[in-house]
């Protein structure tokens, strides 16, 4: 397991020290069989929001960085949602390698399930 991030967005707790990091999303990508991509919360503060505007520059999953460098047997994730032109670009969602809807709809199957189970409508 890896984590990809600039060095002020990377896990500072102990249970991430034998955790792989990287802050080039070229050389991650070049690592990785799954590239999972997250997304960052804005804050109202401005200078937040310019260091976050810098930063999904440099990390947002999209065919000049991750679709180039990934394997051609590797998968493309996101939880969603996501921000068009932030967190990824568009165009990656027609890539081959990318499951993203799949893993949203599995997702809804899921909460569906526990909800149900919960619920008592399943025994």
């Amino acid at each position: 397991m890896a984590v990809c991030a600039p060095d002020y967005l990377q896990p500072q707790s102990k249970d991430w020290a034998d955790v792989k990091r990287f802050t080039s999303l070229d050389e991650a990508a070049k690592w990785a069989t799954v590239c999972m991509g997250l997304r960052v919360q804005k804050s109202d503060t401005s200078e937040i929001i310019l260091i976050l505007q810098i930063t999904f520059k440099n990390f947002r999953i999209d065919n000049n960085t991750v679709a180039r460098k990934l394997s051609p047997d590797g998968i493309i994730m996101h939880p969603g949602p996501f921000v068009p032109g932030e967190d990824l670009h568009e165009e990656i969602l027609a890539d081959k390698r990318c499951v993203i809807h799949q893993q949203v709809t599995n997702g809804v199957y899921i909460r569906m399930a526990v909800l149900g189970q919960l619920a008592g409508v399943f025994s």
